[in-house]
């Protein structure tokens, strides 16, 4: 895991190459055109695929399913599995009856938790070789490739609150800050990582984390939260009807709902920048039409640059931002003046730590 790892966060920053992003955006707005390959994939053959649910389901079928269906003939069925993807893959196995074919956009952590466990395919020898060279040898990982990688921002609904928090710290204060706030529940590692910053440690040394402070921290915080969310979905709902003014939230999620007219302030210092990854299930009934499916993706700039105005999250192939404008790409976590103050995740750390980090995380949220 160790020489994935460091793969992982240097490959990130290749992703996040915003100097050439705004450069394109000032001298060309045309359309890319397509590296994209004439598919193997055979005709009315079904890929399943284990997503997040909701508005994401359409913004993913609108960029990525629905031109590949096009090309290639193949019909897409969509099982949300939000916040149980590695529990669901597990099942499959652990049953002998593996359903899905692709995991769409799986956190960091739950990929890395995958492959550790056998449950990924690996990436076929030509279909690396080709990524690598096209999207750069540090975003293709053993398993797939970066795609959607976010950033879990604090937000603020300025119609509501008087005075938005900017900090974890202000975040945490409950007092300075008053507002009726909201936290991702099944984010543990999240969790500890905004208490920690909230106690004054730096973004860039917040590993190893120490536990118990970090935890009662939490729980000084826990009287003040009124909704652990498990989908995004339910936040939006949330801060639509203003059962929710604050909020740890995912930046694109956060970008449509500031499209819909809420008026929302976005910090992002100490927000924390999550990779997020496309992914082949090991022994699925579809795996060929699966990486298909992924190669598509990842040498097509226009579908990228589709997900990127949908979504507000960060694709793998930089020439696709050359059509995205500045508006847009300020709300992406590879922006430049948002990745600097961001405090990334160590997945060493975590999942070395996985077990007492999650029960004292349930413990906390469900006591």
């Amino acid at each position: 895991m160790n020489r994935y790892h460091h793969r992982v966060f240097q490959g990130l920053a290749v992703l996040g190459s915003f100097t050439m992003l705004v450069t394109a955006c000032s001298s060309s707005k045309g359309a890319q055109s397509d590296t994209t390959s004439a598919p193997t994939t055979e005709k009315q053959q079904t890929i399943t695929v284990g997503a997040w649910g909701g508005a994401y389901d359409g913004w993913t079928q609108e960029a990525f399913a629905k031109p590949f269906t096009e090309k290639s003939g193949a019909k897409f069925q969509y099982d949300d599995a939000a916040s149980q993807m590695v529990s669901r893959v597990v099942a499959q196995h652990d049953a002998g009856q593996v359903t899905w074919d692709v995991l769409d956009s799986a956190f960091g952590l739950d990929a890395w938790t995958l492959w550790k466990k056998g449950l990924l395919a690996p990436v076929p020898e030509d279909l690396a070789k080709k990524w690598k060279e096209a999207l750069g040898e540090e975003t293709v990982t053993p398993f797939g490739y970066a795609l959607g990688n976010l950033g879990d921002v604090i937000v603020c609904n300025r119609s509501v609150v008087a005075k938005c928090p900017t900090t974890p710290a202000e975040f945490f204060d409950v007092a300075g800050f008053p507002g009726e706030r909201a936290m991702y529940g099944p984010g543990s590692l999240i969790g500890v990582m905004l208490a920690e910053e909230a106690r004054g440690v730096s973004p860039n040394k917040l590993f190893p984390v120490d536990l118990d402070s970090a935890f009662n921290t939490l729980k000084e915080l826990k009287p003040h939260i009124a909704l652990w969310y498990d989908a995004p979905d339910q936040l939006d709902q949330a801060i639509r009807s203003k059962e929710v003014s604050i909020a740890i939230a995912f930046n694109g999620r956060v970008a449509n709902l500031i499209k819909e007219g809420i008026d929302l302030n976005v910090s992002w210092q100490g927000a924390i920048y999550e990779p997020v990854y496309m992914t082949v299930i090991k022994d699925g009934p579809s795996t060929q039409a699966a990486w298909d499916y992924l190669d598509f993706i990842a040498m097509s700039t226009s579908a990228q640059a589709k997900y990127v105005e949908l979504t507000g999250y960060g694709v793998p192939n930089r020439k696709a931002f050359e059509s995205v404008s500045t508006d847009i790409a300020k709300y992406n976590p590879d922006y430049p003046d948002n990745k600097k103050v961001m405090a990334l995740e160590d997945l060493d750390w975590y999942l070395a730590n996985q077990a007492e980090v999650d029960q004292r995380w349930r413990d906390l949220v469900g006591g």
